[in-house]
């Protein structure tokens, strides 16, 4: 389970501008719900979130991304869409190697310099859907876990990282379940 949790922040370690993040702090809302929606509600498994991402406005379907490896995966989606000026990524992917939280619901952005804009939404989206903080290193790392409403255990996770090889920044919100 370890080396999936690595495997999925490390998605975070990708992106672009960092130009506006100050000017986004009160639109996070906007951003937990979007995932929230779709990663989060219902008890959805990778491919009810899938069928409700294809009808959904304002999101369209795109390859996978080349960046997050294809290997040991049997499901694989992405669309794309914008959020408060930002775009995201709806990424799905399923890990069957592993028995458990082998699914990852993930919304990435580029540019939101750090998830102080999502932070109190996060932790009360997650605290409302039974996940209870369990790591936080401020303004990079919230973790999240414990069991949904249908009884399966899941590892939320809010990450904005700066990749040490340039100065581009990925603002990522996942769950594994």
């Amino acid at each position: 389970m370890r080396s999936l949790t690595v495997a999925i922040v490390a998605v975070g370690l990708l992106g672009t501008s960092t130009a506006g993040a100050q000017d986004n702090r009160g639109s996070g809302k906007a951003v937990v719900d979007a995932f929230a929606t779709f990663c989060l509600e219902n008890n959805a498994s990778l491919e009810a979130i899938a069928a409700r991402a294809d009808v959904s406005s304002g999101w369209t379907a795109t390859a996978f991304p080349s960046d997050i490896s294809t290997k040991d995966r049997d499901f694989m989606r992405a669309w794309t869409s914008s959020i408060d000026g930002f775009k995201f990524e709806l990424i799905l992917a399923r890990y069957p190697t592993f028995k458990k939280m082998g699914s990852v619901c993930l919304l990435r952005a580029v540019g939101p310099e750090n998830f102080y804009p999502y932070f109190d939404h996060f932790k009360d989206r997650m605290k409302a859907a039974g996940l209870g903080g369990k790591e936080v290193n401020i303004p990079h790392l919230y973790r999240a876990s414990g069991k949904l409403a249908d009884g399966r255990q899941a590892n939320a996770i809010l990450n904005t990282r700066t990749p040490m090889a340039n100065s581009k920044i990925y603002t990522t919100l996942n769950i594994q379940f």
